[in-house]
């Protein structure tokens, strides 16, 4: 495969639209501590905490979505995209 798949500028906006974003921790409805764009510590690093910058919990989610979805969805593909 000569280009890797990644989630598309329109898939990151649609995840933003829907997580929100949160500069500080906070808990979610389930106690969860999340915080930037649905973060939480089940994702990996970076560790929660301090006051997350818009573009740096949007590279956060970028890298997240990379490393736990689209690279294991590109393991499955028999095929080129």
């Amino acid at each position: 495969m000569s280009e890797q798949m990644t989630v598309s500028p329109f898939g990151l906006e649609l995840v933003k639209a829907f997580e929100g974003y949160f500069a500080k921790p906070y808990r979610c409805p389930a106690g969860v501590l999340t915080q930037g764009y649905g973060h939480t510590a089940a994702a990996g690093a970076p560790a929660l905490g301090g006051v997350w910058s818009k573009d740096y919990a949007s590279n956060v989610l970028a890298q997240t979505l990379e490393r736990r979805y689209a690279a294991p969805v590109r393991k499955l593909l028999k095929r080129a995209p």
